[in-house]
């Protein structure tokens, strides 16, 4: 909205386009991931139309995230004085008991590991970490494998975590078993997507408690058999790739001038690398988690056809509609 209202030449963009810079910059420090959606919308502040080179501007938001992402790591240690509480020791375990149930090797823990092969199977679910969790049913399973995880309280009442090794064993994991890695990746990217496994209310979509066992009034019903069916994060995926090739044929076209599109286009670019993220650092089933994804894409999606120019390429690319 600022970058919309922040045309070139005028006196007020600089002021605008910080404004903007600080909402991407508390965003980042707010949320990790954040880091992954902001190249689009830095590249719609000072060069829109780099956004019609596919690979240049990939390449730009992909380096924008790690300087991002290591500005944040800096910021929350220097800036704000944030101590480490060791939280991503949950998305190490989650990769490497997915690696060792893939590859059959419990070694992958390390040496100072008592994990099992029988442990790994009792534990390991691809759809989400929480079996691991101090609150799952396998919490005394980090603590097996070398790597004790606090809860919330416990780090509120000033817990400290034991150093672990979980880094190194992660990054030696992944290197010698790539494939068991990406195949673990992969199966829980699926159920994040909610795409092919079961829309039933026990994978998250409607929780289920002794409460909801009454009969269910007609909201809840179309809730649970319509909602929680259409409206699932890979649909909003599929939206924000539909508006990105839409508007990205669009600005390919010589008379692409509408700051309108260039946003749009942006916002798409955004939401689908946001919902990317999750592939990487994904832990848990929460269609909430591809809330940002839905909103940018659907925006997206409204600009795409409200505009002549992509309607016209719908007129002439039947195969696109």
């Amino acid at each position: 909205g600022l970058l919309l209202h922040a045309p070139r030449g005028t006196k007020r963009r600089g002021w605008l386009v910080a404004l903007a810079l600080i909402a991407f910059t508390c965003g980042v420090l707010m949320r990790h991931n954040g880091a992954f959606a902001a190249g689009p919308a830095l590249l719609l502040a000072f060069a829109p139309q780099r956004l019609r080179q596919f690979w240049w501007s990939l390449l730009v938001s992909a380096l924008v995230t790690v300087v991002l992402a290591l500005a944040g790591q800096v910021a929350n240690k220097s800036a704000f004085g944030a101590e480490p509480s060791r939280v991503e020791d949950s998305l190490l375990l989650f990769d490497l008991i997915g690696i060792a149930q893939g590859a059959r090797d419990a070694a992958v823990f390390g040496p100072k590991s008592a994990v099992t092969l029988r442990d790994v199977d009792v534990c390991y679910s691809p759809a989400m970490w929480d079996t691991m969790a101090p609150w799952g049913r396998c919490a005394w399973f980090p603590e097996k494998a070398g790597a004790k995880l606090l809860d919330q309280p416990e780090l509120i009442a000033g817990g400290v975590v034991p150093a672990a090794d979980t880094k190194a064993l992660w990054f030696s994991a992944m290197a010698q078993y790539p494939w068991d890695y990406a195949i673990h990746r992969v199966r829980h990217m699926n159920a994040e997507l909610l795409l092919f496994v079961s829309t039933r209310p026990r994978n998250g979509i409607v929780p289920v408690t002794p409460a909801e066992l009454v009969p269910d009034s007609p909201v809840k019903l179309a809730a649970k058999h319509t909602l929680g069916v259409v409206f699932i994060p890979a649909v909003a995926v599929v939206m924000a790739l539909f508006a990105f090739v839409l508007l990205f044929l669009r600005v390919r076209l010589p008379n692409a001038s509408s700051l309108l599109v260039w946003t749009g286009l942006s916002m798409a670019g955004a939401g689908m690398l946001y919902a990317g993220s999750y592939s990487v650092i994904g832990v848990a089933i929460a269609p909430r988690y591809y809330l940002l994804t839905a909103v940018l894409g659907g925006v997206a999606l409204s600009v795409a056809l409200a505009d002549e120019g992509v309607r016209m390429i719908l007129r002439e690319k039947r195969w696109l509609a």
